[in-house]
């Protein structure tokens, strides 16, 4: 939704992190994979791309962002992190870890947070509309 406001450093700095993200867990679901499909092509990288970041060199580059990046980035891994439904442990350790490292405070990640489960609640009800056969 945000990612094509990043510029190339960002965007695979985004990259890495989202593939740290579908990893932490040691399961790989389809709706990560489609997830992260969609995330490349909206920032126009290839899906293949080979990143190698560490979570420093990810906070080195988001910390000399604008806000709005720093939040968007955020938002778009929260809204990964709740692919299968939930925030685990691990995701939410990891998100927190790097929006506090570039400068987030807790109020605004408990925002996102907020923002990308009505988010979710929205696309889901808006789905149930598009597909029924209802027209009345």
């Amino acid at each position: 939704m945000f990612l094509n406001k990043l510029d190339e450093n960002e965007k695979r700095a985004f990259l890495a992190l989202a593939l740290k993200i579908q990893n932490i867990d040691g399961k790989i679901t389809s709706g990560e994979i489609r997830i992260i499909k969609e995330f490349c092509q909206e920032m126009n990288i290839p899906a293949d791309l080979k990143i190698k970041y560490s979570l420093v060199d990810i906070v080195n580059v988001f910390s000399k962002s604008s806000v709005f990046v720093k939040k968007a980035v955020i938002f778009e891994a929260l809204g990964l992190a709740y692919t299968d439904g939930k925030l685990d442990d691990k995701e939410n350790e990891i998100i927190s870890t790097i929006a506090k490292s570039i400068g987030l405070t807790d109020d605004v990640v408990d925002k996102l947070d907020e923002y990308i489960l009505k988010y979710i609640v929205f696309v889901e009800e808006l789905s149930e509309v598009m597909e029924s056969n209802y027209i009345g």
